[in-house]
């Protein structure tokens, strides 16, 4: 490529970036459920930490939520950054657990259905068929079979209803008797019978998965209400890439307190080790798809209380 011509194309690049922001921004109506639209708080914020894009910020971390251990240098304010994050979104989920580290939604359920499938010694999965909206990784052919190894059982669907058929689907769970039971996925009008279901997944021992990527601003700003996940303990695989004021690139992984039979409050994190979890998940997530970096935490960290 000649000099003349470098300049060229790189001229026609910044327009490109230019226009684009002004196409995607002021010019028509973003419809895609999984893609974000900052908000100016976030965008402000945006402006504001540069730096954090290009960090590496490896480490594992403890039972709230907070940076336990870091494997590298210079990261002070990064992880007051990340505790603070933490802190934010347990406050507006209600629950007392999550990782906001990793960086997709696949890179969350690949950390979520490894973790749990080897702290429950169990590689079976029922999970919404993919033709009927589940996502990809879900799928035995996907991430959920072709990589981590899972058995996939499917629910029942109904075709008339447009959702999960929560009697039939009872029955396969209790028949399989998986590790994990998974709802959500990219492609649903209805929510999930997550309630009628998760005291049938209890029964057999499994945790309840709930991939919300398209759904999660509508679950944070109250329209689908929380009461419909039901009584369990369950680990929730939250991808919050529709959540109208973070980053695209964003994941939230959490566990949420729930009641027992006797309406007490109990903890999820006390059904297994929780050791034998973040371990597990961070080695799917950090070790296996390389270094965490920070660089969506700066939307993040400000998404909640703008």
């Amino acid at each position: 490529m000649s000099q003349e011509s470098y300049f060229k194309t790189a001229s026609e690049l910044f327009e490109a970036t230019a226009t684009h922001e002004k196409y995607r921004g002021q010019e028509c109506l973003n419809l895609i459920a999984s893609e974000g639209i900052k908000s100016p708080a976030v965008r402000e914020m945006l402006c504001l930490s540069q730096d954090l894009e290009s960090r590496y910020a490896e480490g594992e971390n403890d039972p709230v939520g907070h940076v336990k251990v870091r494997h590298y240098q210079g990261q002070k304010y990064m992880t007051k950054i990340e505790d603070h994050t933490a802190d934010i979104m347990k406050a507006l989920f209600g629950c007392n657990w999550v990782d906001v580290r990793l960086v997709s939604g696949t890179h969350a359920n690949l950390a979520t259905f490894k973790g749990l499938s080897m702290a429950t010694k169990n590689n079976k999965m029922v999970v919404t068929p993919l033709m009927c909206g589940a996502h990809i990784s879900h799928d035995y052919t996907g991430l959920a079979g072709r990589i981590i190894g899972l058995e996939n059982i499917v629910h029942c669907y109904s075709l008339e209803k447009m959702n999960i058929d929560p009697d039939e689907s009872a029955r396969i769970i209790r028949a399989a008797r998986p590790g994990i039971v998974t709802f959500g996925g990219s492609l649903y009008l209805f929510p999930h019978p997550i309630k009628e279901l998760s005291d049938v997944a209890k029964e057999v021992g499994a945790y309840v998965v709930y991939d919300a990527a398209h759904v999660l601003g509508l679950i944070a700003g109250g329209p689908i209400s929380r009461s419909t996940q039901g009584r369990r303990r369950l680990h929730d695989g939250f991808n919050p890439q529709n959540f109208s004021r973070a980053p695209r690139r964003s994941n939230l992984r959490e566990f949420r307190r729930c009641e027992n039979r006797e309406g007490n409050q109990e903890s999820s994190v006390r059904r297994f080790s929780f050791d034998h979890f973040e371990h597990s998940s961070w080695q799917a997530s950090s070790l296996g798809l390389g270094g965490s970096r920070d660089e969506t935490l700066r939307g993040r960290s400000r998404q909640a209380d703008s």
